[in-house]
């Protein structure tokens, strides 16, 4: 009997530099929507897994898009009880999909990497896990996935009047655990794949 193996192509992916330091900001909606170049950095980013002081360089908030344009995602930084910046979460906002993530073959997950001094990258081997968060209502819809697909998250959609994914993804954010209370991790990198036998 011959056992089916579930292959995964990896179609395209992004990256970013990951919210670094200690400086409390506000978080909004349209601070994660309005998220662009001229907002990504202070300081050099680059230098953050190698920079002993826990006061390491900012990215307050960040974008990222695909060499054809069909995926773009902004992220910001996640703010502890007390207004501090909390370096084991991380907002994500997918602002452009690709079409193809409406069939059930697609997904997303997440990665962190950083580089050494010497320029060599290491991945961590994990996805990491994150949660759905309804932005207007601040409600969580979904936790302790590693995976976002559209099976996923159709039902949600319809419980909130949509029915596409980019009407979906304008209505919720992710709430990424990268587990890095040291900074260590200097990138966030999403990952769109497609698997021969289909997603749940």
């Amino acid at each position: 009997m011959k056992t089916q193996t579930n292959k995964t192509e990896l179609i395209t992916l992004i990256s970013f530099n990951l919210i670094r330091g200690i400086i409390p900001i506000v978080l909004s909606a349209s601070f994660l929507m309005s998220c662009g170049a001229s907002k990504t950095k202070e300081g050099l980013i680059e230098e953050s897994s190698r920079t002993l002081s826990v006061n390491k360089p900012i990215a307050y908030c960040n974008q990222a898009t695909d060499a054809a344009k069909s995926l773009t995602a902004n992220v910001g930084a996640f703010l502890n009880g007390s207004g501090g910046v909390d370096l084991n979460y991380l907002h994500v906002k997918l602002t452009n999909v690709p079409e193809s993530f409406n069939d059930n073959t697609h997904y997303f997950s997440l990665f962190k990497w950083y580089a050494d001094a010497g320029g060599t990258p290491y991945t961590f081997n994990q996805p990491l896990s994150f949660k759905i968060i309804n932005i207007q209502s601040g409600q969580e819809m979904a936790s302790n996935l590693t995976t976002l697909s559209w099976n996923t998250v159709s039902a949600m959609a319809k419980n909130m009047g949509v029915t596409t994914p980019a009407q979906f993804f304008q209505k919720v954010r992710l709430l990424v655990y990268i587990n890095d209370p040291q900074g260590t991790y200097d990138a966030l990198t999403i990952g769109y794949h497609k698997s021969t036998n289909g997603v749940a």
